[in-house]
């Protein structure tokens, strides 16, 4: 029996991951691997336009999906 939330951590990597996030799972994404470019006031934080970031976000989109299905 399962009680609660399960945490977990990942690491988002450049190139592909397999992400299947769960509902009901709590995930540390570590992305400095993928988001480490940039310069300025913002630093790397700015450099999210990576097919890495895009799955994890449809990751989290299709997870929120079945939450209320």
């Amino acid at each position: 029996m399962v009680c609660g939330p399960r945490a977990h951590a990942e690491a988002l990597q450049d190139g592909g991951s397999d992400l299947r996030l769960k509902a009901g799972d709590v995930v540390n994404l570590d992305a400095t691997s993928v988001i480490a470019n940039g310069s300025g006031p913002s630093g790397s934080h700015s450099d999210i336009t990576h097919p890495a970031v895009a799955d994890a976000v449809w990751q989290a989109i299709i997870c929120g999906s079945q939450i209320r299905s």
